[in-house]
């Protein structure tokens, strides 16, 4: 099942997610992007998945965080520009709380309890191409609809980012969850980020295989070679830590608080460094707008810090820890890796 889901998904963002398409989405005017952005929601609903983790009894297909780690690579791998993963989880919590879920992508964030009458989020990526945000207030979860008037523009150019406000009368439906939404959003954007630097391996090895300087690929150089082993080397963790996540999920959806800490620690802590790796072996045509590899390292770095770069998931992981009655070594071989 897991090999025929990522083939399936594999040729449908290979067709409809390409860097074109990206790019078209991030330029963010004309009918250009409102149609590549359609065409891409569109294709991805006609195959079912945006109900993958909703439960059979309740329509949906019925699997697990688990089963859809390479789908969640692979959007990380073509750098969506919508929210696609978040959508998912999205319509499994709604559909889990019989809430009917709304067209379109929704987005999750985390918002502190803030007034009685606001509601306002931190920087959420991608949030802009979102038609709606399932909020977490706290002791409620929120479903508000998205828009002009609630995005406030964030980041860089090109980004998809934004922080929102919403009036908190405005929420559509009102949630009273078993789980929060942090460290299942966190676990998304490490599964992203896992692929994104992937494909940054895979392309810094084909780059130093092709690219000749006196006289010979520069991969054969000593500093190149030392770069890409150790690029290697932290893509290989981050994937372990999120499968090791992945797998935690008692009911298929909601993850262990400190595996999924442990997988947002690992990549966030690592994608600096796979991107500045990238950039040196690419050296100035990585730079260039015309290049794909920014589409991918712009998106890591946002990645990075959604929901708790690695400083806050390691000082929840050392919370834990000390609290715990457990040695160290006992700790970690079980509630972290177990």
């Amino acid at each position: 099942m897991d090999a025929m889901i990522e083939d399936m998904f594999a040729r449908l963002m290979a067709e409809h997610c390409t860097p074109t398409i990206v790019r078209k989405v991030e330029d963010g005017t004309g009918e250009q992007a409102s149609a590549a952005l359609n065409g891409l929601w569109s294709e991805i609903v006609q195959t079912g998945l945006h109900d993958a983790l909703v439960p059979e009894d309740l329509g949906g297909i019925g699997l697990t965080l688990a089963d859809l780690v390479p789908v969640f690579r692979l959007i990380g791998v073509h750098a969506a520009p919508l929210p696609l993963a978040e959508t998912m989880v999205a319509r499994a919590i709604l559909a889990r709380a019989g809430v009917e879920a709304p067209d379109g992508t929704i987005a999750l964030a985390s918002a502190p309890e803030g007034s009685d009458h606001r509601v306002e989020t931190p920087v959420v990526p991608l949030a802009r191409t979102a038609s709606h945000v399932l909020v977490d207030c706290g002791a409620r979860i929120g479903l508000f609809a998205s828009g002009p008037q609630a995005v406030i523009a964030s980041g860089g150019r090109y980004s998809l980012s934004a922080r929102l406000s919403f009036d908190r009368a405005a929420a559509s439906a009102w949630l009273d969850p078993t789980a929060t939404l942090r460290p299942v959003s966190a676990l998304l954007h490490a599964a992203k980020m896992s692929g994104a630097m992937r494909k940054l391996l895979e392309m810094s090895v084909d780059y130093a295989n092709l690219r000749e300087q006196f006289g010979r690929p520069i991969g054969r150089f000593q500093a190149i070679q030392h770069q890409l082993s150790v690029m290697a080397e932290e893509v290989a963790a981050a994937t372990m830590a999120v499968e090791v996540a992945c797998d935690g999920t008692g009911d298929g959806l909601w993850p262990d608080v400190l595996k999924a800490a442990m997988a947002k620690e690992r990549t966030s802590a690592v994608a600096p460094s796979v991107s500045a790796a990238a950039h040196a072996v690419h050296g100035a045509i990585g730079i260039s707008a015309e290049h794909d590899l920014h589409l991918l390292t712009r998106r890591l770095h946002e990645w990075r810090v959604a929901e708790g770069a690695e400083s806050y998931w390691a000082r929840e992981i050392g919370i834990a820890l000390l609290s715990s009655e457990e040695p160290a070594v006992d700790f970690i071989r079980l509630a972290l890796a177990g």
